[in-house]
């Protein structure tokens, strides 16, 4: 431009020359329109209008490039669109098959619920009675689980009323206070606690994670409370004929599991009346 504007159009022509012999084609484009522009001023028309058809051919490469790019520009965009929409439906696909499994799961969890209530018709109407209306409490607090636990505890108590240990107990219960009473004797009291200890695992394990601190004999007279033994028969299992023992101990469990701890609901599902 400065060679221009100095009217220097020979030293402009040679610059420009070699710059249109650049493989840069907007730099060679712009060369030939200066090109034509100096031999235009210097009426060398047909040079002129060679360097024009120089431009136009250059311009011509130019604009089909751009035309490249922006179709090229254009596919890159359809094609994250189409990578989009393919994500959105995969994602809307996945969450019909986790709405789709949790449905499944809850109806699942439902029938259990449904055939566990069902078994318990083997229970006397005393105790389907009193169960049901267990549940009633506790489905109204929204506990299903603590109420399954419930019917575990249940049937654990069922399967230990058919051990000779329990036989001998209820055998022990029916004697006559009034003459010289019979206790459990030690290695029986130990034969108990196996017992227990294996057909109430899952409630003995229960009991101890409820953080109410209790003893080995609370968690005891609490298995013996599940079953249809009377207090007299309850003290005779811990060695002893006095009744007092179990009521103390029973007080004491009451104020670990409804004072110190919020397990009021078990505690009243343990000690209510079970005898048949």
């Amino acid at each position: 431009m400065e060679f221009i504007e100095k009217l220097d159009y020979d030293s402009a022509a040679i610059y420009l020359l070699k710059s249109a012999n650049s493989d840069n084609i907007p730099i060679k484009t712009e060369s030939y329109l200066y090109l034509n522009f100096i031999e235009t001023r210097l009426q060398n028309y047909d040079i002129a209008l060679n360097y024009l058809e120089q431009y136009h051919k250059n311009a011509m490469l130019l604009f089909h490039r751009s035309l490249e790019i922006e179709d090229s520009v254009r596919n890159h965009k359809e094609n994250i669109d189409n990578i989009i929409y393919s994500i959105n439906r995969q994602n809307k696909t996945r969450l019909y098959v986790v709405i789709f499994l949790c449905v499944i799961l809850l109806t699942i969890i439902l029938l259990m619920i449904y055939l566990q209530h069902k078994g318990l018709s083997v229970f006397s109407k005393r105790k389907k009675a009193e169960l049901e209306k267990l549940n009633s409490t506790i489905l109204s607090k929204k506990d299903i689980n603590q109420s399954l636990s419930y019917n575990t505890y249940l049937l654990q108590a069922e399967i230990f009323k058919q051990t000779t240990i329990y036989a001998e107990i209820k055998e022990l219960e029916k004697q006559d206070k009034s003459k010289n009473i019979k206790v459990l004797t030690y290695e029986k009291q130990d034969h108990l606690q196996r017992e227990l200890d294996i057909l109430f695992e899952n409630f003995q394990k229960d009991l101890r994670c409820i953080d109410a601190r209790l003893s080995q004999n609370d968690i005891k007279l609490c298995c013996l409370s599940l079953l249809p033994i009377s207090s007299f028969g309850k003290a005779l299992c811990f060695g002893s004929t006095e009744i007092n023992v179990i009521k103390q101990r029973k007080y004491y469990i009451k104020r670990k599991m409804t004072e110190e701890s919020d397990n009021t609901l078990l505690f009243d599902f343990i000690f209510s009346a079970r005898k048949e």
